[in-house]
């Protein structure tokens, strides 16, 4: 992976450097693995700090990073164009077998698996007094990390 390949894109904002790093962190990096079948995370975010230099500043966004792009990697690619969509649905969905054992099935069970489990433990910063008054509502309260593991 050249370093000329690695050219961080733009973005408004200010706060949240980790966060946003993170996030272009994954778009870059899931890109060169599908151009080269390779990445070198801890390479790019040294490229990445060169012109930020708190692109992904905590240790649970540089793990988010890695285990987003193994779950994206590990995912096949569903496009389909709206000209392939009746037959490829007809391949999908084919009549005479049952529904529970289609591709369409197997597929959608492979979704619920990435459905990520929450408990309370998972929002104590938003109920925290000094950011009560940050949140909508209080049913309603960010979480505590932008990724937390899988399930």
């Amino acid at each position: 992976m050249a370093s000329t390949d690695l050219i961080p894109q733009k973005t408004d904002e200010c706060a949240g450097l980790g966060r946003t790093g993170t996030f272009i962190g994954l778009d870059a990096l899931l890109k060169e693995s599908m151009r080269s079948g390779r990445v070198d995370i801890s390479k790019y975010i040294r490229v990445m700090r060169k012109d930020r230099m708190n692109m992904v500043q905590t240790h649970e966004q540089y793990i988010a990073l890695h285990e987003l792009l193994v779950e994206a990697t590990d995912l096949t690619n569903t496009l389909i164009t709206r000209t392939e969509f009746p037959v490829t649905l007809g391949k999908l969905l084919p009549s005479g077998i049952p529904t529970n054992q289609t591709v369409l099935r197997k597929e959608f069970e492979k979704l619920q698996t990435l459905i990520p489990k929450y408990d309370s433990s998972c929002y104590t910063a938003g109920t925290l007094e000094s950011n009560k008054d940050k949140n909508r509502t209080m049913s309603n309260v960010a979480g505590n990390l932008i990724m937390h593991g899988s399930s």
